[in-house]
């Protein structure tokens, strides 16, 4: 990874006032998943000691929900494999 300082000249923040983050948890390819949808989030760290507690070694999507007047739209923010630890990823 390289850090570069600065923001890019046409980016923009989105600030999501009461974001809806979506959780697949899934054993295995194949598999069919778990989908949760997590509101009324204080914040983003709620949502991953939400999953670190339902995990069980499963693999995990977190994602956040975005609707707008066209629809709504998934934004991946993190996968988490297998065994490995919450924290660590």
């Amino acid at each position: 990874m390289r850090a570069v300082p600065g923001q890019h000249p046409r980016a923009s923040w989105l600030v999501v006032d009461d974001p809806v983050y979506v959780v697949e948890l899934r054993t295995a390819r194949g598999q069919e998943a778990e989908h949760w949808r997590l509101e009324d989030v204080d914040d983003v760290t709620e949502v991953l000691d939400w999953v670190a507690a339902r995990r069980r070694g499963r693999l995990a999507t977190i994602a956040v929900e975005l609707t707008d007047h066209q629809g709504s739209t998934l934004v991946p923010l993190v996968r988490l494999g297998g065994a490995a630890s919450l924290r660590s990823a």
